[in-house]
């Protein structure tokens, strides 16, 4: 699953991240095979969106 895919509060997540002064990487394991976006191209696509909202959150 993508990030915003599921239940988990990812402006949240992020939030206290950078409460804490997190300053470090943020890795992201995600796979097709529980998201909505089957089609490789559209699953990369999506991911790479997510990813730079998370930066913006």
């Amino acid at each position: 699953m993508l990030p915003y895919e599921g239940n988990m509060d990812w402006g949240r997540i992020i939030g206290a991240l950078r409460d804490v002064g997190y300053r470090g990487n943020l890795l992201l394991e995600v796979a097709t095979h529980d998201s909505e976006f089957k089609d490789a191209g559209t699953f990369l696509s999506q991911a790479h969106g997510r990813a730079e909202r998370l930066l913006r959150e």
